[in-house]
């Protein structure tokens, strides 16, 4: 059982409690998470800025140190890019080998830095440990490692759109699958997908484009890799 308080600063008084119980060592990071974000809600912060703000933990690792790493990637990432990003994620792995999220994260960074042998050995390696993460990790990393190792664009797609069905309020797979429609010159499924991003990132629809024409940039649509 996880318990966390939130007290005043002045008085010492507590403002809020909140607990979760986690089923193994594993789940303590995914509890801790649970807890935090509802102890937030109790405190007043709004909705909006609890999802703005917080930083994914859902990720498979005993290591509390390893994940403190890996998201100071995240964070440095959306802040100063990738590049800035990977000596953070190397740490993690230094710090927990097993860290198969942080490996198809360095992947992603490298395939967007352009270092493709790089990317394909990372995501190669968090492949291989697929068995070892939650069912959320799994669609992640088997997603870009049939779609930027192996090129298996159908075997990505499935994932992609299983991803998207089960966790519809994350943004990766309508992106990326924005991307394969498009490579596969499939344009309305890739407007459907960029439409669907952004009800997501909650951000003006694009319109349409004629069936057989380029998919143009939107504001939802990314043009790096992500994960």
């Amino acid at each position: 059982m996880i318990g966390l308080e939130a007290a005043a600063c002045s008085t010492g008084d507590t403002l809020a409690k909140e607990q979760a119980e986690a089923a193994s060592k594993e789940g303590v990071l995914k509890a801790l998470g649970t807890a935090a974000t509802s102890l937030r809600a109790k405190l007043g912060e709004s909705l909006a800025s609890v999802q703005k703000f917080d930083v994914p933990i859902e990720v498979t690792t005993p290591s509390l140190e390893a994940l403190k790493a890996y998201s100071m990637a995240i964070t440095t990432s959306r802040t100063k890019g990738d590049a800035e990003a990977i000596p953070f994620v190397k740490r993690a792995l230094e710090l927990d080998p097993n860290f198969a999220m942080a490996y198809t994260y360095l992947g992603v960074a490298y395939s967007n830095l352009g270092q493709a042998s790089l990317a394909s050995e990372n995501a190669s390696k968090a492949y291989s440990l697929v068995d070892r993460v939650s069912e959320r990790e799994r669609y992640r990393i088997s997603a870009f490692y049939f779609q930027f190792v192996t090129g298996e664009l159908e075997k990505a797609t499935e994932a992609y759109e299983l991803w998207a069905k089960s966790y519809p309020r994350d943004f990766v797979p309508y992106g990326n699958l924005v991307t394969i429609y498009s490579a596969l010159g499939q344009y309305e499924k890739a407007v459907a997908q960029q439409e669907e991003a952004c009800v997501v990132c909650v951000l003006p629809k694009v319109r349409p484009v004629p069936s057989g024409s380029s998919l143009p940039a939107g504001p939802c649509q990314k043009a790096s890799a992500r994960a």
